[in-house]
């Protein structure tokens, strides 16, 4: 496989929401205004089962929970952005009391990654703690988050090992959606053996290759991807640090707090405690808002 970075030229699109019955949602698309956002919002209060369009899925205001299949559960949160390569059949809810409010950004035309991706709202694979305000995220434009998504794999691309071409495709084929595994399901309980036997590598060779392509090993990618989010949580619901603890993978308390003032530089009592001036600042300075 080889990537291009390319200039997508899809115009806006806007979504139509039509209710089937109950919270059965179909989503169909159709041409809108050029300079118009290429988005609807949807309110996650209840649970909405869902067809989702090609392209970007984005959460704000709270932290979002999608089913896209039985096997396939994961956490949306906030400055996170799901790309889906085809249209799909999913479930989305939301953790807790946030009310997430999502929002879909439709592609006109098939993108040349065939497997789906989470980056950040900048197009980013390498910062698992990116973060974004709690409201919705404006002015978006699928094509340019395209864009940016296109330049990142390049460059996880160019940092693989192999000598040629041929040998770097056929790694970042079976590196890459395994980091939307540590990524996107980050509270599963996957060993990296697992995780490594669906790259078809061995464990330490894709410790290795993980490392090289997106800058820490897979156990710590995952611990940052179950921090951030848990960091979310708390900010933006009112759960209790146990409850939050076993949404984003830790079964012991004491173990999540261990973890978290690792990572974060503060206890999760002191993250809920954060006054928003504080908080708004702190994500001014850096997108690692907590070591500050």
């Amino acid at each position: 496989m080889l990537l291009l970075v390319a200039t997508v030229a899809n115009k806006a699109q806007r979504l139509e929401v039509r209710m089937l019955h109950h919270d059965v949602v179909s989503l169909s698309t159709g041409t809108g205004d050029p300079g118009r956002d290429a988005s609807d919002y949807l309110n996650l209060k209840s649970t909405r089962h869902m067809v989702l369009p090609r392209g970007f899925v984005v959460a704000g205001g709270g932290v979002a929970q999608i089913r896209l299949n039985a096997a396939t559960t994961g956490i949306l949160a906030p400055g996170k952005a799901l790309y889906l390569p085809t249209e799909r059949r999913a479930r989305l809810s939301s953790l807790f009391d946030g009310h997430p409010t999502v929002r879909i950004y439709p592609l006109a035309e098939p993108a040349q990654i065939d497997f789906p991706v989470i980056c950040d709202l900048g197009g980013g694979l390498r910062n698992p703690m990116a973060m974004a305000p709690t409201s919705m995220q404006q002015g978006l434009d699928p094509s340019a988050l395209l864009r940016r998504m296109y330049q990142s794999l390049e460059s996880v691309f160019v940092r693989l090992p192999g000598r040629s071409r041929r040998i770097k495709s056929s790694i970042f084929e079976r590196i890459v959606p395994t980091h939307f595994a540590c990524e996107f399901t980050a509270a599963e309980h996957h060993s990296n053996t697992d995780i490594a036997r669906r790259a078809a590598m061995s464990r330490a060779h894709f410790g290795r290759v993980f490392q090289a392509a997106f800058g820490q090993g897979p156990m710590e990618f995952r611990r940052c991807v179950r921090i951030a989010n848990a960091f979310a949580l708390l900010r933006l619901t009112s759960a209790t640090t146990h409850l939050v603890a076993e949404a984003v993978g830790y079964q012991d308390r004491t173990a999540f707090s261990r973890a978290f003032s690792a990572v974060a530089g503060v206890t999760p009592a002191e993250c809920r405690a954060l006054s928003l001036p504080d908080r708004v600042r702190r994500k001014a300075v850096t997108s690692y808002p907590w070591k500050h």
